[in-house]
């Protein structure tokens, strides 16, 4: 938003929008406001740019342990326990 001027007997000032920036409620929204605040100019990355950059692989989830999972379903609760508990 630019202010274009602001009449004495006006209790908001005249202006136009320059562009839109995205929701107010979004994370990229804010980070835009800040780099458009402090000046700092971003533009996209060139094709030859982004050939340097590195591959981006998923990492690898290690499969759960047989052993684990067994003694989690293998558990029963004492018996004392389930006879307060009805």
């Amino acid at each position: 938003m630019h202010v274009d001027g602001w009449e004495s007997d006006s209790t908001y000032p005249s202006g136009h929008v320059m562009r839109r920036l995205g929701p107010i409620d979004e994370i990229e929204t804010g980070i835009e406001c800040i780099l458009i605040d402090h000046q700092i100019s971003h533009p996209p990355f060139t094709p030859q740019q982004l050939a340097h950059l590195p591959v981006r692989r998923p990492k690898p989830v290690p499969a759960p342990s047989i052993t684990a999972s067994a003694e989690w379903y293998a558990w029963t609760a004492p018996a004392e326990v389930c006879m307060t508990h009805k």
